[in-house]
């Protein structure tokens, strides 16, 4: 019986296992019994390579290498997010040398995470936040020892998302609750927002400069990072033309914001939401209205499909309508 080949440098033999790995110039090789499993000889190799093959951040601890990581992207457009997501990891990890932290370490603190503690007060973090920091866990190798080098997070699954909540208000509802806002720069701000999906932070960013009145459109930069892109002024034409002439553009206090639509909402006898639902509310619209996915995601600034339709998911009367028309 001739030895077959498992994994990388992993071998069954008619007597158990064999391991190689090549550290340098130098083969290393050593047998194992046949009661080992596979994900204990990955273990074994895994941690051997990494105590015998020089690292090039081995020296520092987490909490370093982290500080490191953040001047590396500190050019990011959500850099503070980054932080935030990156420093949580600094309790568990800050004072231990990065190469000791291995798969199940990082699997632990995430269902930690996902649990919570009542002993504690720490209260359960959604799934899509636990995605979160450890997609920032992963970045931090991937700029720090470069792609193809060993990355713990890799064999850490993501938490599955649970299905998308529709957010999304009519726009009827939201004319009515943005005739009650108060406030001529703030209300001229929630009606951009509600008529053009742009997520909050964009609006912050943006200058006199990167609105083209003639043409009706706002070159808007992306929040997550991605190109600029052109959105049409739609039925906040008049909101945009009273907030370049009021100056109004650029930062803008959201929980002075948040207050006005919520006592707007009061007054209209509507349940109130968010401010970020009117983003939902919009693209949802166009959903409805017959608009292509692709130019939603478009419109959305998102770069992977699936996320526009978790904001603007399929609409029953519009698949009726196809139907109709194909009967």
């Amino acid at each position: 019986m001739s030895d077959k080949k498992l994994d990388r440098g992993i071998w069954k033999t008619p007597y158990g296992y064999r391991v190689i790995i090549r550290i340098g110039d130098r083969l290393e090789r050593k047998r194992f019994p046949p009661t080992y499993t596979l994900d204990t000889l990955r273990r074994w190799r895994d941690d051997h390579i990494r105590m015998r093959r020089p690292q090039k951040h081995a020296r520092g601890t987490f909490a370093e290498d982290v500080a490191t990581y953040l001047k590396s992207v500190a050019a990011m457009p959500t850099i503070s997010d980054r932080t935030r997501e990156i420093s949580a990891w600094l309790e568990m990890f800050g004072d231990r040398p990065r190469w000791q932290i291995r798969p199940e370490h990082i699997r632990q603190q995430l269902a930690a995470w996902r649990v919570g503690n009542v002993v504690t007060g720490q209260r359960a973090l959604a799934p899509n936040t636990c995605n979160h920091r450890r997609t920032a866990l992963s970045h931090l190798y991937t700029v720090l020892d470069g792609k193809n080098a060993y990355n713990p997070v890799r064999e850490v699954p993501l938490f599955p998302l649970p299905p998308p909540v529709k957010r999304g208000v009519p726009m009827a509802v939201v004319t009515k609750v943005l005739k009650k806002i108060d406030g001529e720069k703030t209300r001229a701000r929630l009606e951009v927002l509600a008529w053009t999906g742009m997520r909050p932070s964009e609006l912050a960013r943006l200058t006199p400069a990167h609105v083209d009145l003639k043409r009706g459109v706002a070159l808007v930069p992306t929040a997550k990072g991605g190109p600029p892109r052109e959105i049409p002024f739609a039925r906040a034409k008049a909101a945009w033309k009273r907030l370049v002439a009021a100056d109004a553009l650029g930062t803008f206090s959201k929980g002075s914001a948040r207050k006005s639509l919520r006592l707007a909402c009061k007054k209209a006898n509507v349940t109130p939401f968010r401010i970020y639902d009117l983003r939902h509310s919009y693209l949802s619209a166009l959903r409805k209205s017959g608009a292509d996915l692709s130019d939603i995601q478009a419109i959305a600034g998102h770069s992977d499909i699936k996320l526009t339709k978790r904001y603007a998911p399929t609409i029953t009367a519009k698949l009726q309508r196809a139907v109709d028309r194909l009967r």
